[in-house]
C-alpha cells in the first residue's frame, strides 16, 4: 500500500492538542498507545522518557505548575500539519502554539502512530522548540530552499547542484470547499471515506485525460497537462464528481513555464494556478486568459466573460473567466 496523505491522523492530532490546552488530559492520555515502547523527548535536554506513564505523569505535573502564569494554547494553535500513513503505520508533522500577554512559542513536533484494534494511537512524540543555527553551531546555515536558490544564483558553478528541466504545462489546482466544517458535520471515518473517494476521482479522471497527479495538498491536488484543452476537461469532470458526491470544489487553471524537479513543480506559473483557484468560488471554475487563448473553442465547453481580479503575492490584475458545461442547445 502506498503512502498517502491522512486526514484521519490529522483530525486526531488537532483533538489530541485541543484537548491539551484546555487540560482535559483524560481525554489527551486517551490517544496513546500503552505499548512499553513508546518513547517521547521533550524540549527540555533532560526530557527523555521510555514510558508512556512515565510521559504523562510529567505532563500531568508541568501543566499543574503553569496554573497561574498565563499560558494558554494561542488561537488557531496548530499553524502547520502533514499527517500521512501506510498500513498500520502513520506519522506527522505539526507546529502549535502557546501564549502568555507577553509572547507566543511554537513547538514544533513529529509524532508516530500505530493502529490498534482499528484506532490510531501514539506510540511516539517528539517535540522542540526552534533556535537559530548560529546559536547552536556558531555560524548561519541554509536552512530553505530559498536560501538554497539565493546563494546559488550567487554562485554560477552551483547551478550544477540543481538539477531543473523546463517545460511549458497547464496545470489544475483543486481544493474543497469548506472542507473543516464538512469534516466536523461528517465525523471522521466518513470525511475519510469521502476524501479516499474523491482522490481516486481525481487520479481516474487525471489519467483519462493523459495528465499527471504532482501531488495532493491535503483535501487539494495539483495536476499537470500538456493540452490546455485537456485540463479544462479534467477540470469540468472532477467538479462533476465532487457534486455528485455532495460537496464543492473551487479549480484553477493556468498555463505557462515550470521548472520540473524530482515529483513537483515549481515556478510562477504554479503560483499563479494556485492563486486562480483560491479566487474561485464553490463549485467554480476558473481559467486564466492564457488558458482560453491557448484552447479556443472547446466542444460542450462554455466560457463565461472576462473578469479581472487581484492574485494575492502577485503584482497587477490577471483576467480570468469561468468555464462549465454547454447545456443542450447552447455554443461556446
Amino acid at each position: 500500500m502506498p503512502i498517502r496523505e491522512s486526514p484521519e491522523i490529522a483530525a486526531l492530532l488537532r483533538r489530541a492538542i485541543e484537548a491539551w490546552g484546555r487540560h482535559d488530559l483524560d481525554t489527551f492520555e486517551t490517544f496513546f498507545s500503552r505499548t512499553p515502547h513508546f518513547r517521547g523527548i521533550g524540549t527540555d535536554a533532560d526530557e527523555y522518557w521510555e514510558s508512556v506513564d512515565e510521559y504523562h505523569r510529567v505532563n500531568r505535573t508541568q501543566l499543574s505548575e503553569l496554573e497561574g502564569t498565563g499560558w494558554e494554547l494561542a488561537d488557531g494553535a496548530v499553524k502547520r500539519m502533514y499527517a500521512v500513513e501506510e498500513g498500520p503505520v502513520g506519522w506527522a508533522t505539526l507546529d502549535y502554539s502557546i501564549r502568555n500577554l507577553d509572547e507566543e512559542v511554537t513547538f514544533r513536533s513529529s509524532v508516530i502512530l500505530v493502529l490498534e484494534a482499528g484506532a490510531w494511537k501514539i506510540v511516539h512524540w517528539h517535540s522542540s522548540v526552534g533556535v537559530p543555527n548560529v546559536q547552536s553551531f556558531g555560524v548561519e546555515l541554509t536552512t530553505t530552499l530559498d536560501d538554497l536558490l539565493n546563494a546559488v544564483s550567487r554562485d554560477e558553478d552551483a547551478q550544477k547542484v540543481l538539477a531543473r528541466a523546463e517545460a511549458t504545462m497547464t496545470l489544475v489546482f483543486t481544493d474543497v470547499v469548506d472542507s473543516t466544517a464538512l469534516a466536523e458535520r461528517l465525523g471522521d471515518q466518513t470525511w475519510v471515506a469521502l476524501m479516499k473517494d474523491h482522490e481516486a476521482d481525481i487520479r481516474r479522471i487525471t489519467a483519462r485525460y493523459g495528465g499527471t497527479l504532482v501531488k495532493m495538498i491535503g483535501d487539494g491536488s495539483m495536476l499537470a497537462f500538456e493540452s490546455a484543452r485537456a485540463a479544462i476537461r479534467a477540470a469540468l469532470d472532477i467538479e462533476q464528481a465532487a457534486d455528485a458526491a455532495a460537496f464543492n470544489v473551487r479549480i484553477g487553471v493556468h498555463s505557462g513555464e515550470v521548472v520540473r524537479t524530482e515529483g513537483d513543480l515549481l515556478g510562477t506559473t504554479v503560483n499563479k494556478a494556485a492563486r486562480v483557484a483560491s479566487v474561485a468560488t464553490g463549485g467554480q471554475i476558473l481559467v486564466s486568459s492564457i488558458v482560453a487563448e491557448l484552447a479556443g473553442a472547446v466542444d460542450g465547453v462554455m466560457m463565461g466573460a472576462h473578469e479581472t481580479v487581484a492574485l494575492k503575492g502577485l503584482s497587477g490584475t490577471h483576467v480570468v473567466l469561468p468555464i462549465r458545461r454547454a447545456r443542450m442547445g447552447q455554443t461556446e
